[in-house]
């Protein structure tokens, strides 16, 4: 940006307000993710953590007004039954606990994607 004499980029001007949400955002992803990996185990928190592109695909037609595709629908189904079955293998649904702490941490993984 230097050599090319553009430092007037590096002003902040208008975007303190979303620079400033997106630092806490960030802290609060970070302090979300290592409490995921201090209740449960590396392997689930690491899945969660890159569970993002899912949050997106079901917030995007409300947020943004796009269509969700059948291509799309099947990639979702697949991803939250992939994601699933990697998290849970060994009890399925009969399994699941929905309370405890090993909850918490799930639910805290979730939040940090």
């Amino acid at each position: 940006m230097v050599a090319r004499g553009k430092t007037s980029d590096l002003r902040l001007k208008k975007k303190k307000g979303s620079l400033f949400l997106q630092g806490v955002l960030v802290v609060v992803c970070m302090l979300l993710y290592f409490t995921c990996l201090k209740i449960t185990c590396v392997s689930i928190a690491i899945l969660l953590q890159y569970t993002a592109p899912i949050y997106v695909i079901l917030a995007s037609p409300f947020l943004l007004n796009e269509k969700i595709g059948k291509e799309s629908i099947a990639a979702l189904f697949i991803a939250i039954t992939g994601v699933f079955l990697i998290v849970r293998p060994e009890d399925g649904l009969s399994g699941m606990e929905l309370t405890g702490t090993y909850m918490l941490g799930m639910i805290a993984g979730m939040l940090s994607g």
